[in-house]
């Protein structure tokens, strides 16, 4: 398997190879399991070989990511605030719980050396409140990984919904699209995470990939290829 990474000065950028597209897009159950699977493999490829003791999941979802986060922790906890998206997996070091990433007060301080969501936090409604209870749980030595979808997305997202056809929806609490589209400047994240006493330790572009499930394949090759970014992972830690 081929993995292209490139590196700056403080970004790393990670985009799928052809042959791997080609593989995952058989269908769109597994073109979403290739994707955020792929995603958290690339982020934790930074850490080498570091395993952190107990890691906390948020919004966890269907558990598409729960299974790589889980070889990265000695124990792992995976959350989601819909019980009906909670999908447990059998995995020995796993527990599942229901919770609102807003509200993480079942929890002690300092309990987590790891905490991650993926795509997540643009859908709570009051942001900041789920930072600064990320803060409040995290280890003194610990990070928190966030990743969302950037502009590059949206834009290809709502456009792309006209060829199907379908009415774009907004994919986040904002209003509408012009307000989601401001709010997905990494740099309207990056005042979030400051106002929450976060700081900002590495950045991460992942790979390029549109909201349409596996279509738009040769588009999604293009892409990946001239190093097009569809969301922006942030590596936090306490400031």
């Amino acid at each position: 398997m081929v993995i292209m990474m490139k590196i700056s000065n403080e970004q790393i950028g990670f985009w799928f190879a052809p042959e791997d597209i080609d593989k995952a897009k058989i269908d769109p159950k597994t073109w979403h399991f290739f994707v955020r699977n792929k995603e958290a493999e690339f982020i934790f490829s930074v850490f080498g070989k570091h395993k952190f003791k107990s890691g906390l999941e948020l919004g966890a979802g269907n558990g598409a990511q729960s299974v790589t986060i889980a070889k990265h922790c000695a124990k792992l906890i995976c959350t989601e605030l819909d019980k009906d998206k909670l999908k447990p997996r059998n995995i020995p070091n796993v527990k599942y719980l229901i919770c609102d990433a807003e509200d993480l007060s079942r929890f002690s301080n300092h309990r987590f050396d790891l905490i991650f969501s993926s795509n997540m936090i643009e859908h709570l409604n009051n942001p900041i409140n789920c930072l600064k209870e990320c803060k409040r749980v995290l280890a003194k030595d610990g990070i928190i990984i966030v990743t969302v979808p950037n502009r590059t997305w949206k834009v290809f997202s709502f456009f792309l919904s006209f060829l199907r056809p379908r009415i774009p929806r907004v994919h986040g609490t904002s209003s509408n699209h012009i307000t989601e589209f401001i709010s997905f400047n990494p740099k309207n994240w990056e005042n979030k995470f400051k106002e929450a006493d976060l700081k900002i330790s590495k950045r991460i572009n992942l790979p390029f990939y549109v909201g349409h499930s596996n279509r738009f394949i040769p588009l999604l090759k293009f892409g990946n290829k001239i190093h097009l970014s569809a969301s922006k992972c942030f590596i936090l830690a306490s400031d």
